[in-house]
């Protein structure tokens, strides 16, 4: 990872990290001034899931893509989807989800095309694509990128929405949040690379596609 996208991850981390803070300093306002690890105590042993489902949606193309869904606080709430890392499916976020919640953050996990398995999860996007001949590039992935965002814009979130990728999808959600700024609110870019070049992609797809989000977001 080049030292700007350190540095990029570690400033939306920041930043995510504060609005989980401030969620938690209004909740001990309200508490009459108890401490943070009681009122974070209190706040784990109250908490309601509002919402916790695996659910299907469609790709561009048509194929249903599967998706788990967790939503614990309002829709207001800001909603990260994630994208797992390449030969992975969903089950990268098992332990991760949960640790999100506590934080203020609705969370969505969805199959890629691209996958296969982690944690006991089958990539069941990645099954459907295969039994349908369909290719499972890395590239051809961003379209579930696409339709993810999208569904969870118009099901879920009414705050910010953030886009959350691993390996292959890393990238490809730096390419996301340039093509559509309307919808992706921010990135978390953990390991993006020029993985495409031999998918005929060229060796500057995403830092051609950073540059462009930088400027859109200045």
């Amino acid at each position: 990872m080049t030292h700007f996208n350190r540095l990029l991850c570690f400033v939306l981390l920041v930043a995510l990290g504060t609005q989980g803070c401030n969620q938690r300093a209004e909740t001990q306002n309200q508490e009459g001034g108890r401490s943070n690890s009681d009122v974070t105590e209190s706040a784990t042993q109250t908490e309601t899931v509002k919402l916790d489902t695996t659910l299907e949606f469609l790709s561009g193309d048509g194929l249903a893509i599967t998706a788990d869904v967790r939503i614990t606080h309002e829709k207001t709430a800001p909603l990260i989807v994630l994208f797992h890392q390449a030969g992975w499916s969903r089950g990268e976020y098992q332990e991760i989800i949960p640790r999100l919640a506590t934080l203020g953050f609705n969370c969505m996990a969805i199959d890629q095309r691209s996958g296969d398995a982690v944690n006991g999860v089958q990539n069941q996007t990645h099954q459907r694509a295969t039994a349908a001949g369909k290719s499972t590039t890395y590239l051809d992935a961003y379209q579930d990128l696409e339709a993810a965002m999208q569904y969870a814009k118009a099901n879920y979130a009414q705050g910010k929405l953030i886009a959350w990728g691993s390996s292959y999808s890393a990238a490809l959600v730096i390419k996301l949040a340039s093509q559509h700024g309307d919808v992706v609110d921010g990135v978390l870019s953990f390991s993006p690379g020029e993985y495409f070049g031999r998918l005929g992609a060229g060796v500057d797809y995403v830092i051609t596609a950073r540059e462009r989000s930088i400027v859109r977001c200045l």
